[in-house]
């Protein structure tokens, strides 16, 4: 029957410095291995401590932020961040919108005169007095209309408060009291 020798026989075979230098090698090299594994699992563990926070708070905001835009969507409301000339009006239904900017205008245009200024005499005209009648039903259809077709990331930016929109509100008024005045100049 062949002879083998296990580890323990060969030793002797060999010098006392080789056989040490042979088996502190292999071994050397085993617990470099186990250090190494050791390090990159406590880095991955700390990488992951500190990363896993981060990615729930945004993946919990951007649930939040979704969950926010089907109940503005299922609601009727107009998109956060929505403006008709600088009246907030975001988070409105249309209705809610129309009441609102019409209450509003009728109050400033009680407030707020047109000066002529001409050889030192002041004309003044009320707003109240030029019969605006202001297109709300427009600039509030376009209010409501804005960031519904556009991408996830547009519409996540609006309701985060990134992006803003400001809507002109156009308007017609009654000549004739301008015309009155001006012939009251001359």
């Amino acid at each position: 029957s062949p002879y083998t020798l296990s580890l323990h026989d060969a030793l002797p075979i060999f010098n006392g410095k080789q056989a040490t230098k042979i088996v502190s090698r292999k071994s050397r090299r085993k617990n470099k291995k186990n250090r190494n594994f050791k390090k990159s699992n406590i880095i991955a563990i700390v990488v992951a401590v500190l990363l896993i926070p981060f990615l729930f708070k945004n993946v919990g905001q951007t649930l939040g932020l979704c969950i926010r835009m089907r109940e503005y969507n299922n609601e009727n409301l107009i998109y956060p961040n929505v403006f008709i000339e600088g009246t907030h009006i975001g988070g409105e239904n249309k209705q809610s919108a129309l009441k609102m900017l019409s209450n509003n205008y009728k109050i400033k245009d009680k407030k707020r005169d047109i000066v002529i200024k001409v050889d030192g005499k002041e004309y003044k005209i009320n707003f109240s007095n030029l019969k605006i009648d202001y297109d709300f039903k427009q600039a509030i259809d376009e209010a409501f209309a804005y960031g519904r077709n556009e991408s996830f990331n547009i519409k996540l930016s609006m309701f985060k408060g990134k992006t803003k929109r400001n809507i002109k509100l156009k308007y017609k008024y009654d000549n004739s009291i301008l015309n009155d005045t001006i012939k009251k100049i001359e």
